[in-house]
């Protein structure tokens, strides 16, 4: 039973990696949950969740319970036609004299309700986005379309309890247990997982998955041609933005944060063979082959066009190269050290190679970091930082609980600063239909995710933090550091985008997680066997 739960596990994070990196639809992420659900219970059966294991679940438990007492008790609620009927909005239009106001309040008010029903989070964000532009377009306004206004926000505001978990908003339920599923995978591969043998297996399949996936990607990206009638993934789905999708996934700073992880694993598996039987222990089938899977993975992260992927893929390559000198002695680490030095070489030859192939991504990706820079030097912010600063804002007026999981769109534009409305409207000058630029994500998953559930729900973190950094420090193992290693790559891009967001991601962090930690005790027991004996 636990092999079959295992296998299917594994074959389950292969096909969620092909289909739109876990966002082809709900259907997928109930299934995920399913599987979840069904682990649990082989465990239970096999009673390897006991009392001892169960302290596992506590963090996980304890968030659950923040969340389900945040969502009886929330900040704002939506309206619905009946609701507005009683408020008169009708009259408050009418009274308005001024055309232009009439005309935006009308049709802000008009888009929020036919958003109220299916997505709450949305209508609420609708408002007060529409709120901002009102008050930035007619500043001190007193009229009627103002009076609306201030109505409409009394009518959404609640007296939530300040001294316990609240919620921006009641979204779907279901969106919360994705979240907690995608987490609770990694503490299942650990529980499950009985062999450091079992562990190295599940890495090379998962390996091996991802150079294919990131062959696809290179070939899809430099045959690229766009149409309006093309679905970029596959196929099969649509990404919000053509320019900015690799391989299955829709953002490639994303595909960045996942190929960073899948490197760590391959140095990690080299360095273990290595470690085992020296350059002999490379010259197999295997090993060979994840020597050359190197090359594609490691080049579709600039060819992605993604800036800050390329720069960790450098702080990636150098920390493992330390790990290494530091383990051995340099004599005895040369060959390999040449090894990965002539891959190296290789390697940016295939990105010479496909920079001539699609000169476009790479030169925007040029383009982009000299304007970057050069507004830093004219003292001008990069948006997302002026995102972390609204978002350190939104956490100051919070800290403890936060604002409820999934609140950052709901309530962003409350403290949203005039720096990043302007910013955000330049995509208005050469937008080809009208629409509303709203911010659905922060760019900075920490800062997200404090706001979110307060430095209460970060210190329920901090002991799974502190357990990887002291696993990092003890083992004996290359193959764990280098897992360990890339796992904090991830957290560090973690800083400056929002990778936790898309299911992939976050589920292949959480099992790496687990079989990293599962690697270590089992390493710990095996230390203890041969010291006795």
């Amino acid at each position: 039973m636990i092999t079959l739960t295992l296998r299917f596990l594994v074959v389950l994070i292969l096909f969620v990696s092909w289909a739109k990196a876990g966002l082809a639809g709900k259907w997928l992420l109930f299934l995920i949950d399913g599987a979840v659900l069904l682990s649990l219970f082989a465990l239970l059966k096999d009673r390897i969740i006991n009392k001892t294991t169960l302290f596992c679940f506590v963090p996980i438990i304890l968030l659950s319970v923040q969340y389900l007492v945040s969502i009886f008790n929330p900040s704002f609620t939506s309206l619905g036609k009946e609701e507005l009927t009683n408020i008169n909005v009708n009259n408050y239009i009418l009274s308005e004299q001024n055309l232009d106001k009439a005309i935006m309040v009308s049709e802000g008010i008009e888009s929020i309700v036919f958003t109220s029903k299916s997505d709450p989070a949305l209508a609420n964000s609708l408002f007060f986005d529409l709120k901002n532009r009102y008050y930035d377009k007619f500043p001190e306004s007193t009229s009627a379309s103002a009076q609306l206004l201030e109505k409409y926000q009394s009518q959404i505001s609640l007296n939530s309890n300040g001294l316990i978990p609240n919620a921006a908003i009641n979204n779907d339920f279901w969106v919360f247990i994705h979240f907690i599923c995608h987490i609770i995978i990694g503490l299942v591969f650990y529980l499950l997982v009985s062999s450091k043998q079992f562990i190295r297996t599940i890495c090379k399949i998962i390996v091996f998955n991802a150079v294919l996936l990131s062959v696809f990607g290179i070939l899809q990206k430099i045959y690229y041609v766009p149409s309006d009638n093309l679905l970029e993934i596959w196929g099969i789905w649509d990404t919000p933005e053509p320019r900015y999708y690799f391989a299955s996934f829709t953002y490639k700073n994303h595909w960045s944060a996942f190929a960073l992880i899948i490197i760590s694993i391959l140095i990690g598996l080299l360095q273990n063979a290595f470690q085992k039987k020296g350059l002999h222990g490379l010259h197999t089938k295997t090993n060979l082959f994840l020597m050359t899977g190197l090359i594609p993975i490691c080049t579709s992260i600039p060819l992605s066009g993604s800036r800050s992927g390329s720069l960790l893929l450098i702080l990636l390559l150098i920390g493992s190269l330390i790990l290494m000198i530091r383990h051995y002695k340099f004599c005895k680490a040369k060959p390999l050290l040449l090894s990965i030095l002539s891959i190296s070489i290789f390697i940016f030859i295939c990105f010479l190679s496909a920079r001539s192939a699609n000169k476009e991504t790479i030169n925007e990706m040029e383009s982009n970091f000299k304007s970057q820079y050069n507004n830093l030097l004219s003292g001008k912010f990069p948006l997302r930082i002026l995102l972390w600063k609204d978002l350190i804002f939104q956490i100051s007026e919070k800290p403890v609980f936060g604002h409820g999981f999934d609140s950052y769109r709901a309530i962003n534009p409350i403290y949203q600063s005039k720096e990043v409305r302007n910013e955000r409207n330049i995509v208005l000058h050469s937008a080809h239909s009208k629409f509303v630029p709203l911010i659905s994500f922060g760019h900075n998953d920490w800062l997200q995710r404090i706001s979110e559930f307060g430095f209460f729900g970060f210190c329920l973190l901090a002991p799974l933090l502190y357990r990887l950094f002291l696993a990092f420090k003890t083992t004996h193992s290359l193959f764990q550091q280098n897992l360990i290693w890339g796992l904090a790559v991830f957290l560090i891009y973690s800083f400056v985008d929002f990778p936790s967001h898309t299911p992939i991601c976050l589920i292949m962090f959480s099992v790496i997680t687990g079989l990293s930690l599962k690697y270590n005790l089992l390493s710990s027991k095996y230390h203890k066997i041969t010291n006795i004996g």
